[in-house]
C-alpha cells in the first residue's frame, strides 16, 4: 500500500477498506469511492446548527466585552479586504484575542464535545462486542456513556455486527453503520449513536436507509473479495460480501434508529420505519452531489 501527495490508494482489487485514524477510506477495483457522509453534505438544512454558532460567539462577545481600539482596527481590517474574510478576521485575531475566542467559541464548545463523544461512543462499541472494561476510561467518558449501556440492556434482545464497513457497487459508495440490533420488542433496527441532544435535518436517517441498501445489494453478491486494513494492523479478507455479511445478509430489517446521547436526557430514540422514502431521499441526494462533482468540467 502506497499513498502520493497524500491521495490513498490500494494495490488490492475488490472492495477494500482502509481505516487510518480518524479518515476511512472505500476502495472498488483500486478507486477510491465516495463516501456515505460526503454525499449527504450536499443535502439538509444546517440552519440550527448556524444559528448556535452565532449565537454563542455573540454572548461569547458580550461576557468579554469590547476591547479598547477594536472598532478602530475592525474599520481599518474592512478597508483593506473589502468584508470579514477569513484573513480579515485572522488579522482581527492578531490584535485582539478576544475576538478570536469569541469568533471560534462554537468550535471551541463543539470540538471539545466531539472529542468526548468518540470516547463514549467507542465505550459503547465495546460493550455491545462484550469487551467492555470501563477502568481503561475517562470517568466523565463513563458517564456520557451509561445512560446508553442502561438503554441498550432494557430494550435490547441481541447485537447483529457493530462499525461493519458496506459498500454498494452500483453507486460506487462505501460507509460504515454503527452497528445493528433485535430489539425486545422484536425489531431488526440498523442504528447509529449520536452524542448530541438534536439533528437538523433528516440525514441521519437517509443514511440509515443508504446502509441498509447497501448490506440488501452486498448479499446478492458472489464475486467481490472484500479487505478490511484496520488502524491497530489487522487484516481481515473474504471472498465475497456474502460470506463477509454471513447470516447478516439473510436479516429483513424493519427499519432504523438514531439514538441522541446528550449527557443530561439521558437516551433520545429516534425510531424510523419509512425505508423506501428514505432511500429515495439518499439517492437524490446522490444526483445532486454528482451534479455538483461534474459541474464546469
Amino acid at each position: 500500500m502506497k499513498y502520493t501527495k497524500n491521495i490513498p490508494t490500494t494495490e488490492y482489487s475488490g472492495f477494500v477498506y482502509q481505516e487510518k485514524g480518524n479518515r476511512h477510506n472505500y476502495f472498488l477495483d483500486k478507486v477510491l469511492m465516495t463516501g456515505v457522509t460526503t454525499v449527504l453534505k450536499v443535502a439538509g438544512d444546517t440552519g440550527g446548527l448556524q444559528v448556535w454558532y452565532g449565537n454563542l460567539a455573540a454572548a461569547k462577545a458580550f461576557l468579554t466585552g469590547t476591547p479598547d481600539g477594536f472598532k478602530e482596527n475592525y474599520e481599518k481590517v474592512i478597508e483593506k479586504f473589502g468584508k470579514l474574510t477569513t484573513e480579515a478576521a485572522r488579522e482581527l485575531d492578531k490584535l485582539h484575542p478576544q475576538f478570536k475566542e469569541a469568533r471560534l467559541a462554537a468550535m471551541a464548545v463543539r470540538d471539545d464535545a466531539a472529542d468526548t463523544g468518540k470516547e463514549a461512543h467507542a465505550l459503547c462499541e465495546n460493550f455491545e462486542r462484550g469487551q467492555l472494561d470501563v477502568f481503561k476510561y475517562d470517568p466523565e467518558v463513563v458517564k456520557r456513556a451509561q445512560p446508553y449501556l442502561d438503554w441498550f440492556e432494557q430494550n435490547i434482545e441481541k447485537t447483529y455486527f457493530v462499525e461493519k464497513p458496506v459498500f454498494s457497487r452500483s453507486l460506487f459508495i462505501g460507509g460504515t453503520p454503527d452497528g445493528g440490533f433485535l430489539t425486545k420488542d422484536g425489531k431488526n433496527l440498523i442504528n447509529d449513536k449520536k452524542f448530541k441532544n438534536s439533528i437538523f435535518s433528516p440525514q441521519p436517517h437517509w443514511q440509515q436507509a443508504a446502509y441498509r441498501m447497501f448490506i440488501e445489494e452486498m448479499a446478492q453478491d458472489t464475486t467481490t473479495p472484500i479487505r478490511l486494513e484496520w488502524d491497530d494492523g489487522r487484516i481481515e479478507e473474504y471472498k465475497n460480501p456474502q460470506e463477509y455479511l454471513g447470516s447478516l445478509g439473510g436479516i429483513k430489517w424493519d427499519g432504523s434508529v438514531i439514538l441522541l446521547l446528550d449527557g443530561k436526557n439521558g437516551v433520545q430514540p429516534m425510531f424510523r420505519y419509512a425505508y423506501d422514502q428514505d432511500k429515495n431521499s439518499f439517492l437524490a441526494a446522490v444526483t445532486i452531489y454528482r451534479d455538483l462533482q461534474s459541474f464546469g468540467k
